[in-house]
């Protein structure tokens, strides 16, 4: 049996047409549909108990919200992201939340993929020239093993040529004029040596579990690693990523950054539009964790000291 709530007040002539009318969008048939409708003369309709509607937000439990849908759902739904992307990239190596994973990710394979072409090494010179174009195959922060013995490995320290590179030591044995050069199936990552925070991140992304993984590591990840996860993804999918790192540092102020309620509409439409580009199939979660949040009494959040986080511990 379907009961309908009407909680505002109707002509009493037209509540059989809404009725109808609801059956009819429903597609229900009428003999499915068992309806009681009782019709209060108009003296008792100020007895009707009034509709339960939230009071509107003011600017600190605005802020609140949103920080609470960032901490608690948007930084899950990036490392569902980031898990996708990396298994995608490396089908053969699925991330597992192992400290192996980490160490994967950071340092890369080991160094025994054989490069085409053979390379020209002179004693106590750290210029490599080779017989193949490797511009696609190495970079600078590549490692590199050059010859059959393992402690032969080196990091590329500069390749602005084609057909020639130069490692971050000089090369001590022989002249040689054909050494097979090896490197790295998955390669280590290579952008977070200039980063400020790049040992907060090696610490953390070397855990491998991505329950330690915050927003802004996550979002370095997805958007500034050199494993470059967002390649195979559009570029719309690309800007809604882009788009979380700017809003995760307005709402990292806390108590000293105030969102009025036209803000907390653009920052909604802001995350929405990235689950829609990024993980369609989890809209109608998000969709109930939005309602679950903003239709709820604005007095059970917490306070905005209680969700502050200090823009120094952003990584932490």
């Amino acid at each position: 049996m379907l009961v309908l709530d009407l909680r505002v007040k109707v002509q009493r002539a037209n509540v059989t047409k809404c009725i109808l009318g609801f059956i009819a969008e429903s597609k229900l048939r009428r003999e499915e549909f068992d309806c009681q409708l009782k019709i209060l003369p108009d003296s008792d309709w100020h007895a009707l108990p009034p509709s339960p509607v939230a009071p509107p937000m003011n600017e600190e439990q605005c802020n609140c919200a949103i920080c609470s849908m960032m901490l608690d759902y948007i930084a899950k739904l990036l490392r569902e992201l980031f898990k996708r992307c990396w298994d995608a990239k490396h089908p053969n190596n699925f991330w597992q939340d192992t400290e192996d994973d980490g160490r994967l990710f950071m340092q890369g394979s080991p160094v025994d993929d054989l490069l085409p072409g053979t390379a020209k090494l002179t004693h106590n010179s750290g210029k490599v020239i080779t017989s193949h174009d490797l511009s696609l195959l190495l970079c600078k922060d590549d490692k590199v093993r050059l010859g059959m013995e393992p402690g032969m490995e080196y990091t590329v320290a500069d390749k602005s040529k084609p057909h020639e590179f130069t490692i971050n030591h000089k090369w001590t044995g022989e002249n040689q004029a054909a050494v097979e050069m090896y490197g790295q199936t998955i390669r280590c990552e290579r952008n977070n040596n200039n980063n400020s925070m790049k040992d907060v991140i090696k610490r953390k992304m070397l855990q491998g579990d991505r329950i330690h993984m915050d927003i802004s590591l996550l979002t370095f990840a997805l958007i500034n690693s050199s494993h470059e996860l967002l390649s195979e993804r559009s570029a719309d999918q690309s800007e809604s990523v882009k788009s979380i790192p700017d809003l995760r540092k307005q709402t990292a102020h806390g108590s000293c950054f105030s969102m009025s309620n036209e803000k907390l509409e653009e920052a909604k439409r802001t995350m929405t539009t990235f689950v829609e580009q990024c993980l369609e199939d989890m809209l109608p979660s998000w969709k109930d964790e939005c309602c679950k949040l903003f239709s709820s009494d604005p007095s059970s959040l917490p306070s905005s000291e209680s969700m502050y986080v200090p823009p120094q511990l952003i990584y932490g």
